[in-house]
């Protein structure tokens, strides 16, 4: 007991400046309420990794009108489930769709059954399955495999995010999601975007954040280095550790095509 208590001071400790960072946003301490609520059901304490997703939602809530969040949320990446998470946890009338790689996909719906174990969860293979469970009620979870992740362009998006996936994929990858956010048949859809501001792949690909398919048109709403990932942690000294390289983080709302239904 001693030493689980003696751990979470550390935790606590170490992430007071990201909780710094956090009181400029009005909804800061309820969601990080809500972090705490979905560690404690993991069996563990709110870490680096989920005070950063409530930092992140935080922001988004600036930006993201109530009617805008009554559209699908799509979490491209999620680690361990936990901005989904967040999302059903804080913003419970907004459906989430979860796109990962098909192991981690397990992953993070297994972690979001520890914190929601009676939430609908669907695996939508094709197009015909993604728009039935988009319009299923009981469904609050829409899991889609990255392999299928063009079926995500045939319904509405109200908020698209990505942090820290893009930039270990291929440039035609990354295209492929800007196209689907920017055809997916509503009027507005934003885009969340946290990534490393170059990265050059095993293969020596170099991508760069500012390379991605953005376009004149795009109305950027955020567009800095990320505050709260310019460093990682370390329970001894020295406490902070340098990432390889910066990330960057940007909010757009796009510029939309026609949308397919």
């Amino acid at each position: 007991a001693e030493a689980e208590l003696a751990r979470q001071l550390k935790h606590y400790a170490l992430l007071a400046p990201f909780r710094r960072m956090g009181s400029r946003f009005p909804k800061f301490g309820e969601f990080y309420r809500a972090g705490k609520e979905i560690a404690k059901g993991r069996g563990g304490v709110v870490d680096l990794g989920i005070i950063r997703q409530v930092l992140t939602l935080s922001m988004l809530d600036q930006h993201i009108s109530d009617d805008q969040a009554r559209f699908p949320t799509v979490v491209i990446g999620d680690g361990w489930g936990t901005m989904a998470s967040l999302i059903l946890s804080c913003t419970p009338h907004s459906k989430v769709v979860l796109v990962n790689l098909t192991s981690m996909l397990l992953v993070d719906l297994v972690y979001i059954r520890k914190s929601f174990p009676k939430v609908g969860i669907c695996l939508a293979r094709n197009a015909e399955e993604y728009k039935a469970a988009l319009n299923c009620d009981e469904v609050g979870v829409v899991a889609v495999r990255a392999d299928d992740s063009e079926i995500i362009r045939h319904g509405a998006i109200g908020t698209a995010i990505n942090i820290a996936s893009m930039q270990e994929m291929d440039p035609p990858v990354i295209a492929s999601y800007f196209e689907a956010f920017r055809s997916s048949p509503n009027t507005k859809t934003l885009f969340y975007c946290c990534n490393r501001i170059e990265k050059q792949l095993p293969d020596g690909t170099e991508i760069r954040f500012e390379e991605y398919p953005w376009e004149q048109a795009d109305n950027v709403l955020v567009d800095e280095d990320c505050p709260w990932l310019r460093y990682y942690l370390r329970f001894r000294p020295p406490f902070k550790g340098n990432y390889d390289g910066p990330a960057w983080h940007r909010l757009a709302e796009l510029n939309k095509y026609i949308g397919v239904s």
